[in-house]
């Protein structure tokens, strides 16, 4: 089942990062991730560096966000005829997903669809922050940040995606399944309408793709 709201207006800027997610070579918007620099900030071992843009705040704009269950595997239900059969787990994070705004003011999923192992979602995030963060708090370093007794800056985005993935965690775990996600997500930062509209149609053809899917790996 795919939820889905027109889009009208989307921000001019593009980038699309991983953050410790293995999207398969053979998906559409992988070739967003080619040819990226991160830039060459030095850390100290013990802290993991951050593949998010420098130039972005995560906390405001539209992105196009996936989420993979770990290993793959069909927690979320199965297609047949190309309709989704949900799973107790998948039924949850679809309800979970279509009253994001319940959850969170400053989010809005207007379109999404959950697979049998990932969930592709658009996620508007509005303006949440009190403040101009400066980037380099947002560093896993505290060496590197605006003020070293700063703390680290999480970006609205990331909060919901980690809150969104404990709470289906937390009801599996209620129903007694040994449910898991992979590390981390996908996300991509919608430059346009042309730029929506092609993910959109991506999104909502998903399921009559499902035999030929890059996720696809029975």
């Amino acid at each position: 089942m795919v939820y889905s709201l027109k889009l009208v207006t989307l921000c001019l800027w593009h980038v699309c990062t991983m953050d410790n997610f293995n999207m398969p070579e053979s998906c559409p918007y992988n070739r967003y991730n080619r040819n990226i620099n991160y830039g060459a900030i030095l850390i100290m071992e013990q802290y993991r560096k951050t593949p998010r843009a420098n130039f972005l705040d995560y906390d405001d704009g539209m992105y196009f966000v996936t989420i993979c269950t770990r290993n793959r595997e069909h927690w979320f239900g199965e297609i047949i005829d190309d309709e989704m059969q949900f799973t107790q787990i998948g039924e949850f994070a679809h309800e979970q997903l279509s009253k994001a705004k319940d959850f969170n003011a400053n989010i809005e999923v207007p379109l999404f669809v959950v697979m049998p192992n990932h969930i592709h979602a658009i996620v508007a995030v509005e303006d949440s922050s009190d403040e101009d963060m400066p980037a380099e708090q947002r560093s896993p370093n505290p060496s590197l940040r605006a003020f070293a007794t700063c703390q680290r800056h999480v970006p609205t985005l990331s909060r919901y995606i980690n809150s969104f993935k404990g709470t289906v965690t937390k009801f599996a775990s209620s129903i007694n399944k040994e449910f898991s996600w992979q590390g981390r997500y996908h996300d991509h930062y919608i430059r346009g309408v042309k730029d929506g509209n092609n993910i959109a149609d991506y999104i909502e053809n998903n399921m009559a793709r499902w035999a030929n899917d890059c996720f696809n790996i029975k």
